[in-house]
């Protein structure tokens, strides 16, 4: 999620009486010396517009951790049991160890919570039915 109030305002200062006239500012944040006549100043915006719905983004994740909740327990947990282990969980993806002798016979079973569209076309699972859909793994 974007969070407006981390924006700053970056201005490249040849003058040294420019430079110390942003230095004293409340927004000023930092400065990197390029060379000897550039430098560059970081400031803070000295107004935000808050005009992005945080709460949006919020009720998003919200609604991919609850489908991941779901596919990890309803289908993962009660197919493999303790021969599936999380290894490590991003935003969007699980990662799994899973135990079983042919994983991708395990997925043509559940087809329809797979999209399979970047596998290779000559693969046995591979579909373009369910493409860049939603809420699939």
């Amino acid at each position: 999620m974007e969070n407006v109030r981390k924006h700053s305002n970056v201005q490249l200062v040849t003058s040294e009486k420019q430079a110390k006239k942003l230095v004293a500012a409340p927004t000023f944040k930092r400065f990197k010396i390029i060379t000897e006549s550039l430098v560059v100043l970081e400031k803070l915006k000295s107004c935000i517009t808050l005009n992005r719905p945080i709460y949006i983004g919020f009720v998003i994740l919200e609604l991919s951790k609850v489908l991941m909740y779901n596919f990890h327990y309803n289908h993962i947990k009660k197919r493999y049991m303790d021969k599936a282990n999380l290894l490590f969980t991003d935003t969007d993806s699980l990662t799994y160890e899973i135990e079983t002798e042919d994983i991708y016979k395990d997925m043509g079973e559940n087809l329809n919570i797979y999209d399979t569209s970047d596998y290779p076309q000559d693969h046995a699972l591979y579909s373009e039915k369910k493409q860049k859909t939603n809420w699939l793994f």
